[in-house]
């Protein structure tokens, strides 16, 4: 599984607007709060403010000084208050965590987004609203980052298993990994785990476990065997009570 994705979960819905998500770095994008916070202003006549104007060093310098005390904490920087404040007043604050690698831009004009580290993110959110502080805090004390990794390890796990035991062609594990989808999502497509929910990742870092442990044991015996087990698993996820469906999955 990549590791440097822009996710777009479920779980980073913000007033109906998914805040894009990239983990290699943790970066959220601030493009994304601006646009949301642009819609909120005018249906309910809030001030008018902007992602700029908060990292405007002569404008809120406090937010500078926010910033500085956080990034310290986490070991990103090493001078002092006096030296961070005067260089922000000679680079703009923004050129200053642009140098850091914690503010990033991408495209050009209309197109251009960009993406922030959560602590500048956080910051930002809780200078335009409360209501956005309050999402995006909630957000990252929840479990999504960390069960995608999961998910990863456990995914490279499975796939060694199969390899030392049956050694098959690459598009066996095409199927493999198509069927997993379906099992959890009841559809395959490219990126479709960049826009699982928590939970959803969570189902399948287990899943995987699972069929790793199997396949240790025993219990599954060789590759086609496997397959059947996937279908079987789709079959009851899927068929079963209130949930039936059509059947969607199809392995050979």
């Amino acid at each position: 599984m990549k590791t440097n994705v822009t996710l777009m979960s479920s779980d980073r819905r913000l007033f109906g607007s998914i805040i894009r998500h990239r983990t290699k770095p943790d970066m959220l994008c601030l493009t994304d709060l601006q646009d949301v916070y642009n819609k909120l202003q005018v249906r309910n006549s809030w001030d008018v403010r902007s992602i700029q104007n908060i990292l405007n060093i002569k404008l809120a310098p406090e937010n500078a000084e926010r910033l500085y005390y956080v990034l310290k904490e986490r070991g990103l920087i090493d001078s002092r208050i006096l030296e961070f404040m005067e260089e922000c007043h000679k680079l703009t604050l923004i050129k200053v965590l642009k140098n850091k690698g914690l503010y990033k831009m991408y495209g050009r004009g209309d197109k251009r987004i960009i993406f922030a580290s959560p602590d500048i993110f956080v910051l930002a959110a809780l200078e335009f609203n409360p209501q956005l502080y309050a999402k995006t805090i909630v957000w990252l004390t929840d479990n999504l980052i960390y069960n995608r990794i999961g998910v990863g390890d456990e995914n490279n796990m499975l796939m060694q298993r199969i390899n030392h035991n049956w050694n098959p062609d690459g598009e066996f594990y095409k199927h493999v990994q198509r069927a997993l989808n379906y099992i959890i999502f009841n559809r395959h497509e490219t990126g479709i785990r960049n826009e699982a929910s928590s939970e959803e990742l969570r189902l399948l870092e287990k899943l995987q476990n699972n069929y790793a442990f199997a396949i240790d044991t025993g219990f599954v015996n060789d590759k086609e065997d496997l397959l059947l087990q996937l279908r079987q698993e789709y079959l009851k996820k899927w068929m079963s009570g209130d949930n039936r469906i059509k059947s969607k999955l199809q392995i050979r």
